[in-house]
């Protein structure tokens, strides 16, 4: 389901009573790039504190996809965390991020 969507899909346990903190996953796709401006809203409108992951690619590394989001938050006055993580398998690594 997840890899079918079409959109970002924001996942919060049964019993949210507010969003403090946030997991966005980068990869410079259009979908990941639509879920960093819906991050940005909620940094901004609820103060959601971010932290932005990024995983290395054969074609791609990390560090350089970050850039993108580093200067789209930095223009909207958006502080965030980034991580900046080595090729691994990726599921793995975002659950290991978000548990941390």
């Amino acid at each position: 389901m997840i890899r079918r969507c079409s959109r970002p899909i924001l996942a919060v346990p049964c019993r949210l009573t507010g969003l403090k903190h946030a997991l966005l996953a980068f990869n410079d796709s259009p979908k990941a790039l639509e879920a960093m401006y819906i991050a940005a809203y909620m940094a901004g409108k609820w103060g959601t504190h971010l932290t932005v992951l990024s995983i290395d690619t054969e074609s791609t590394s990390a560090a350089e996809l970050l850039k993108t989001v580093r200067k789209y938050y930095g223009d909207q006055n958006i502080q965030a965390d980034y991580i900046a993580h080595p090729a691994g398998t990726v599921p793995q690594i975002i659950l290991n991020t978000a548990s941390n």
